[in-house]
């Protein structure tokens, strides 16, 4: 985190010392996120409600127009299922939510009010939990605020990537500092880490009930309901999101 702070730290002096016009302003607003993956997800996965929160810099080089976002950003996604075992009713329905801190630059086009923008972005998490419950007949389990990136006896698990890179793009209207955008972003880093042996594990085990053709789940990585094993699984964050700010010129 120092190293982070160090490095957006030394961006913002450069730019300012750089740019010929200088604006600095705050957004917020609210953000919606699921996944992109190669694989069937069987508890029901869609689109979650989230938030974004940041301070935006407008740069202008000569001519050229630029963008930089400090963000805090709440992706994830939700997940509702609903399926019968041994005759009794099993309902899952639960979210998780990604808060990540988000640095984003991006060449910026202007056309009077209006505004275009694009670039890359680099996200690192900052939390990553979940909370729902689970039904099944009339038992009810909770969950609340299950940490992600820990394993049930508290030791870490690596198996979620906390890094994520990625383009993000968006457009919006800017009149005497006041502005409402659209923004929307994807993920080129796969979430699932490759290094985990969580990850390795469930490669393994899909390896061998590929010849089968079939596939299975179980404490780890597992699915079963007759999707076929993916040998290479991968997730990618999507996200779009609607926000509302001030800039400041000088």
């Amino acid at each position: 985190m120092k190293k982070l702070f160090v490095l957006v730290t030394v961006v913002i002096f450069a730019f300012n010392m750089n740019a010929q016009n200088f604006g600095i302003g705050v957004r917020a607003g609210y953000e919606s996120s699921s996944y992109i993956r190669n694989f069937k997800k069987l508890d029901g996965s869609k689109f979650a409600k989230g938030y974004n929160l940041g301070i935006v810099g407008e740069l202008n080089f000569g001519g050229i127009n630029g963008r930089l976002d400090l963000d805090l950003i709440q992706l994830g996604s939700d997940f509702y299922n609903e399926v019968e075992i041994n005759g009794i009713e099993y309902i899952s329905d639960h979210q998780t939510d990604v808060n990540y801190f988000q640095i984003c630059v991006a060449a910026k086009k202007e056309w009077g009010a209006a505004y275009a923008f694009g670039g890359p972005y680099v996200g690192f998490a900052l939390k990553n939990v979940t909370n729902g419950e689970m039904i099944y007949g009339d038992s009810i389990g909770v969950i609340e605020d299950y940490d992600n990136f820990k394993n049930i006896d508290g030791s870490d698990n690596d198996f979620y990537n906390k890094l994520d890179f990625g383009f993000y793009c968006g457009a919006g209207l800017n009149i005497k500092g006041v502005f409402v955008e659209l923004n929307g972003g994807l993920g080129l880093m796969n979430f699932l880490n490759e290094n985990s042996d969580t990850y390795l594990d469930y490669v393994d085990r899909a390896m061998e009930i590929n010849d089968d053709g079939l596939d299975a789940r179980d404490e780890n990585f597992r699915y079963t309901m007759g999707s076929r094993a993916v040998e290479n699984p991968s997730q990618f964050n999507l996200f779009f999101g609607i926000s509302a700010g001030y800039l400041f010129g000088f």
